[in-house]
């Protein structure tokens, strides 16, 4: 079973830094997970195998959520 997952998610602006919030389910906001990120894609790695995660990405510097991916 996979313990990582690579999310990927698109700005058009790509100039900022991106926070990663990330956790089981649907989890309450500012209980997960966070991790920084420079790019337009993350590994998450240490998952539980056959358990459902959901991640939000926001922009660093603004606090804007720009994506919601469910793994």
């Amino acid at each position: 079973s996979n313990t990582s997952a690579t999310i990927a998610w698109e700005d058009p602006n790509w100039s900022y830094a991106y926070e990663i919030e990330y956790g089981v389910g649907d989890f309450e906001i500012g209980s997960g997970t966070f991790v920084n990120c420079a790019d337009l894609e993350y590994n998450l790695t240490g998952l539980q195998p056959n358990t459902e995660y959901t991640a939000h990405v926001e922009l660093n510097v603004l606090k804007e959520d720009i994506a919601l991916l469910n793994l």
